[in-house]
């Protein structure tokens, strides 16, 4: 079997949308905040049990119990090995991973379309980046952008064009001509808008072309800037419609060159608009995104924290530029990012403006040093507008403020904002800090959620079960297992504390999982799903896996949960023994076998004993 390094592995799932893939054979509805729903491709069913994670890259099935990720998909539906279905996949993303299997899994209609709709894209772009450096029409369009202080070597980088006014000609009509054959083509590839007799007319006219790509550099549409003396009736920015291959909900301009170097930066940084992302390039920062329009989503988020968990915001410093970074912080927030910094522009610049007036030095120096936490932002935020001489001005500012201070753990940032609070309201640090407890209560009142049902066995699946499947009913001890080993997985004294007290789970099944997680935690600090699933040989071993990681437990375990977990199973070791012990005895009486039978006994006592102690 042909060996493929494991961040070779790694690369393809982050890069490759797993519900993207799993849709082409599935059809998924959104469940909840990362989670997709269809009818397993595995089994017969009527009812929904198939779910999709795509923030963790893995999949699950609760009336089969399929589990895994990308890669194990492609190896059920298709019956590939594993190399092959890691070509696959690597196909379907458009990767080269440098492997050449025996068998290929046959292309299915909508993967083909969507082969042809890139196809059409990248032959658009090509033309318009042809009429931009030779044509006399792209001259003017070539001059404003060289005003707008965009250089050739940013306009080659980012493979801009421009399409000229096609009032009288349709000019990508004429070159895709042979290309497409059908109004629904036309249609469907959104280049192309039809008019009542159903001719197809070209969608773009007398606009500068910004192709956007997908996350693995491929175009899948186009976002046309109107030229200067297109009129004040024309939108300035017009964009490609949604089709098969484009879904502005999901994409970010430049992740497909920035996602690399965020890996290195240690962060992504966000911007406001196309024009910033290049002059942020030309500068030497080259982590900049921007989303396809002025409100973030679920779905970028995910994909940025997939690559880097800093994300920071770098926006326009004018008003609107500071509401709508307050509006990100909040939605970052509610999106779980572990780290968010700010970049403030001062005296209302965008950044394509301050490198202009300060150079590419200072911009980068103010991205790299001067980034601020979300915390100091929202400080200076909730400030603006507000006049800390007047007293309800200055009580409306301490409440917001503490809300905000409220939920850090760590004592000496709340420390640090305090002090900094006191000294703006005049107020002492120890009447902020009893007012602080008081939020920070009623805070945790909201969110606190007790976890006092860890020994009772979960239900094993979350819908009605189909007629046509046969579920396996999970055992408590099988319960209790999991939830050890969700603990041994996440925790490294859960794991310590197990090999001191020598350990072994009752059920073999179990106890080589746990070898092989114990393995692979001596090479890497986490358990990533997706990752791990790739080590998982045994279709058993998925299973389990699979159900492990949809558990819904506390963050953190206490010694008496761990310390219930191994008495519980300990007495049914010890329940087992006692009934194998029984019926050894009965065995014995009827062969006569004196002396068996009271060593029998004795080991019963003994049994009954434990059991009664513990």
């Amino acid at each position: 079997m042909a060996y493929i390094q494991p961040d070779t592995l790694h690369e393809i799932q982050t890069s490759t949308s797993i519900v993207d893939y799993i849709g082409q054979y599935v059809q998924l509805k959104k469940a909840g905040k990362d989670d997709y729903e269809g009818l397993c491709p595995f089994h017969n069913e009527k009812t929904p049990s198939f779910h999709v994670n795509e923030s963790k890259h893995v999949f699950h099935c609760f009336g089969c119990g399929k589990s895994g990720n990308i890669f194990q998909f492609a190896e059920y539906y298709h019956h590939l090995t594993f190399p092959e279905a890691v070509h696959q996949v690597a196909e379907f993303a458009h990767l080269d991973v440098g492997l050449a299997p025996k068998q290929q899994a046959k292309e299915t209609p909508q993967l083909k379309e969507r082969r042809a709709l890139m196809h059409l894209h990248q032959r658009a772009s090509e033309m318009y980046q042809h009429i931009l450096w030779n044509t006399d029409a792209g001259q003017v369009a070539l001059d404003y952008l060289h005003q707008r202080g965009l250089t050739d070597e940013d306009i080659r980088t980012f493979e801009i064009g421009f399409v000229p006014n096609t009032e009288k000609v349709d000019i990508l009509v004429n070159v895709l001509q042979d290309d497409l054959a059908s109004e629904q083509e036309y249609e469907a590839s959104g280049l192309f808008k039809m008019d009542r007799s159903g001719r197809p007319h070209d969608r773009f006219s007398n606009r500068v072309m910004f192709p956007l790509k997908n996350r693995d550099g491929k175009v899948v549409a186009f976002s046309g800037r109107a030229m200067p003396d297109a009129g004040r009736d024309v939108p300035k920015y017009l964009n490609s419609p949604e089709t098969l291959i484009f879904n502005k909900r999901k994409l970010l301009f430049n992740f497909d060159k920035a996602y690399q170097a965020a890996r290195q930066d240690g962060y992504f940084v966000l911007f406001e608009g196309y024009m910033d992302v290049i002059a942020a390039h030309r500068a030497g920062v080259a982590s900049g995104v921007a989303s396809m329009g002025t409100s973030l989503t679920e779905e970028q988020i995910q994909q940025l924290k997939s690559i880097s968990p800093h994300i920071v915001i770098c926006y326009d410093g004018d008003r609107a530029g500071i509401e709508a970074t307050a509006r990100a912080i909040q939605f970052m927030r509610d999106e779980k990012v572990p780290q968010i910094s700010v970049v403030s522009l001062p005296d209302g610049l965008d950044p394509d403006e301050f490198i202009k007036q300060n150079g590419t030095e200072a911009f980068v120096k103010q991205v790299t040093q001067g980034q601020l936490t979300a915390v100091q932002f929202m400080l200076s935020y909730l400030k603006r507008d507000r006049n800390l001489q007047n007293e309800q001005d200055k009580l409306h500012y301490v409440e917001q403020a503490l809300t905000e201070i409220a939920p850090l753990d760590s004592f000496i940032e709340r420390d640090m904002y305090l002090r900094q609070l006191a000294e703006e309201t005049q107020l002492s640090v120890d009447s902020l800090q009893n007012q602080l407890l008081t939020v920070k209560a009623q805070t945790q009142r909201q969110q606190r959620t007790v976890d006092n049902t860890y020994l009772e066995a979960p239900p094993v699946v979350e819908f009605v079960p189909p007629e046509e499947v046969v579920i396996k009913e999970q055992t408590p001890l099988e319960s209790v297992e999991q939830r050890l080993l969700y603990r041994a997985m996440n925790e490294k004294a859960v794991r310590d504390y197990l090999n001191q007290c020598d350990f072994a789970f009752p059920d073999a099944s179990y106890e080589e999982l746990y070898l092989v997680l114990s393995s692979y935690l001596q090479m890497y600090d986490t358990v990533e799903a997706a990752d791990f699933f790739n080590v998982l040989k045994k279709e058993e071993h998925r299973q389990i896996f699979g159900e492990i990681i949809k558990l819904n437990m506390s963050k953190q375990s206490t010694q008496r949960e761990i310390d219930d977990y191994l008495t519980y199973i300990q007495q049914i070791q010890w329940r087992s023994e006692l009934k194998d012990c029984q019926q050894e005895m009965r065995e014995a009486g009827r062969m006569g076998n004196r002396q068996l039978e009271r060593e029998l006994s004795q080991k019963m006592m003994q049994l009954l004993l434990k059991l009664k102690q513990k």
